[in-house]
């Protein structure tokens, strides 16, 4: 029986043993833990809208009930969303009922793709301004998933892009043009931009409290841009959020996209673990300046899954929306990492203007080590260059099929050094 067709519940065990040792979540898949809640089964379900733009309001969820995002629903600048341990929150999948195609002004046709859908994927957006209170513990975590998921442990793990994800958004510095962004894969058909981010560099707001979350199964897509990149959501998604929010202890499994994605600001990340997602574990842009420790990937690339364990990326210049001065550089502090490959993935991508300062972590049994791209006139290699990259006291075990430098590090022109 092969991996890719094993249950969650089947590998539960070999993935508790390893999430603990990063002190994240330690309940089965399947099973509740000793929350005092009612069983899975015995909650009454609630349908949850966007009530034609007024959002949730604030509103406090509890785990007597099972919460359905039935579109994407926003809580909307100034109002609070409190979820108790326990919760379980399930979204709606999407359907897709046409795809609309272009062509180029030459006659070629165009990459861009929309996708027209009957009904779009629920997915939760917390608007810049506003606030997530969403606290569990590691005995009584918050489950996000889809809505046909049966909780009993039953659901593969190559079962992915089942709902849209949870998002956040504050008004941290981003290093686009205008400063600002509209949220990767979601529309605020109101007209009310409640899924723009960014702008007035609020370094240490706070978007409140993400701790001990499973998210499962997620991603939608509203198409592909004209630059050929998808139009996703993610497992857990982190738009120009403050390093006043808490996020700790998140796991994202089975993404159709990546893992977490995280959009400028100076948000900071502990004991987070990104496993058997389509794309990539852990992927930043736009002038991230945070910190990250105890992060744990698995790529898993059967049946093509699985691009990058990280994908660290700078900045949007070859969609042309960059700042001038390409700033503030995506430059974050990154240690106690743990990436694991399938043996042909890359470990680490940087590209776009990406930085990183990365120690003391291991990455193990990948096809190369190091992608250093340099095609924009600030990119990777340049900050490599610059100094703004710092990376020391790593391990790079099991590296392509030799011990060749060129299988650890990869100039993106083919040169090695």
């Amino acid at each position: 029986k092969s991996m890719l067709s094993r249950s969650l519940y089947s590998v539960a065990p070999v993935i508790a043993t390893l999430l603990a040792t990063f002190g994240m979540l330690g309940s089965a898949w399947g099973q509740q833990g000793p929350c005092d809640c009612p069983e899975w089964n015995d909650r009454p379900v609630k349908e949850i809208t966007d009530s034609n733009g007024a959002g949730t309001g604030t509103v406090h969820w509890t785990c007597d009930t099972t919460y359905v995002l039935t579109e994407p629903v926003f809580v909307n600048p100034n109002d609070h969303l409190t979820i108790d341990p326990g919760t379980l929150i399930k979204g709606r999948t999407g359907i897709v009922f046409d795809t609309l195609t272009y062509t180029l002004p030459n006659g070629n046709p165009s990459p861009r793709e929309d996708y027209v859908y009957s009904q779009h994927a629920g997915s939760l957006i917390i608007s810049s301004g506003a606030e997530l209170h969403a606290n569990g513990t590691a005995d009584c975590p918050i489950v996000f998933t889809y809505e046909d998921d049966p909780m009993d442990g039953s659901v593969g793990y190559d079962v992915r892009g089942n709902w849209g994800g949870l998002i956040v958004c504050g008004n941290g510095a981003l290093n686009t043009f205008d400063g600002n962004d509209e949220i990767e894969g979601v529309i605020d058909y109101t007209g009310q931009d409640r899924h723009v981010y960014g702008g007035d560099d609020s370094p240490n707001a706070s978007s409140g409290v993400l701790r001990y979350i499973s998210l499962r199964h997620a991603s939608a897509s509203l198409g592909i841009s004209q630059f050929g990149n998808g139009i996703e959501t993610n497992a857990l998604t982190l738009c120009g959020v403050g390093n006043g929010t808490t996020v700790e202890y998140i796991e994202a499994i089975a993404s159709g996209d990546d893992g977490i994605q995280i959009f400028g600001g100076m948000v900071d990340i502990r004991h987070v673990a990104a496993i058997f997602n389509a794309e990539d574990g852990i992927e930043y842009d736009q002038g991230w300046q945070g910190r990250g420790q105890y992060i744990f990937v698995i790529t898993d690339e059967l049946s093509g899954a699985g691009e990058h364990a990280g994908d660290y990326e700078g900045d949007d210049y070859e969609e042309f929306d960059v700042d001038m001065t390409f700033m503030p550089y995506s430059n974050p502090l990154l240690y106690n990492q743990t990436y694991v490959g399938a043996g042909e993935a890359t470990a680490i991508r940087l590209h776009n203007g990406a930085g990183v300062r990365l120690h003391n972590s291991l990455f193990v049994n990948f096809g190369l080590g190091i992608d250093f791209e340099d095609e924009d006139p600030c990119d990777a290699w340049e900050l490599l260059l610059f100094g703004e990259t710092n990376i020391e006291n790593n391990r790079f075990w099991q590296i392509g099929d030799s011990s060749s430098i060129s299988d650890l590090i990869l100039y993106d022109d083919g040169y090695v050094f």
